[in-house]
């Protein structure tokens, strides 16, 4: 458990010494140096009846962490205010609502958890929703572009976690799509894996 902890506090510390997650970008990515950060989508599927019990844990994790600057408010949406178009231009659900509408169709119910990792980030907004009465699993679809982050490489890195220990909730389904080669490198796994496992003091 010390042994975790320490390898946590490296990757909390990482945002004031960028070197210290330098090695764990892949030799095989092709973003290095100013190149360095992109875009990661993921699609999330969960089998459960209550979204908001995953969600819960991400958050609690989150807090936990300190990865993230923001770490909002579960959040329930429910038939008109899942329509972006019912949202002021300016209003900071409303990307929320652009990313969760599916091929214009709109939600009838989204349960949602936003982080924000810090300046020059997009916000990620974690959300399970159900676009049909007939349909039997929640799901969500959505991306995170970390180009532009103050930090890049420690913003992907720590969406990666996030994204991992929601993967690790029961009744959930997460793939991501991330052409950076973080989310598959070992080493970061080896990081992520400690702030996983809870060891986050």
């Amino acid at each position: 458990m010390r042994e975790h902890a320490c390898i946590s506090c490296h990757f909390i510390q990482s945002r004031h010494h960028p070197s210290l997650i330098s090695s764990c970008v892949p030799a095989s990515s092709n973003l290095r140096g100013s190149e360095m950060g992109t875009t990661i989508h993921w699609n999330l599927q969960y089998i459960g009846d209550d979204p908001s019990i995953p969600l819960r844990s991400v958050r609690e994790w989150a807090i936990k962490s300190k990865l993230f600057r923001h770490v909002g408010q579960l959040q329930l949406f429910v038939g008109k205010d899942c329509d972006h178009m019912n949202r002021p231009q300016d209003e900071r659900n409303r990307w929320l609502m652009i990313q969760a509408a599916r091929d214009k169709h709109v939600p009838l119910a989204i349960h949602c958890l936003t982080l924000w990792w810090s300046d020059g980030c997009e916000e990620t907004n974690l959300f399970l929703a159900k676009y049909s009465p007939r349909q039997k699993n929640w799901q969500g679809r959505s991306f995170t572009k970390t180009c532009y982050a103050s930090d890049f490489v420690t913003a992907h890195m720590a969406i990666c976690a996030a994204l991992r220990f929601l993967s690790r909730q029961p009744k959930m389904i997460v793939t991501v799509q991330d052409d950076t080669g973080l989310w598959r490198s070992t080493k970061l796994l080896s990081i992520q894996g400690s702030c996983v496992d809870g060891s986050i003091s």
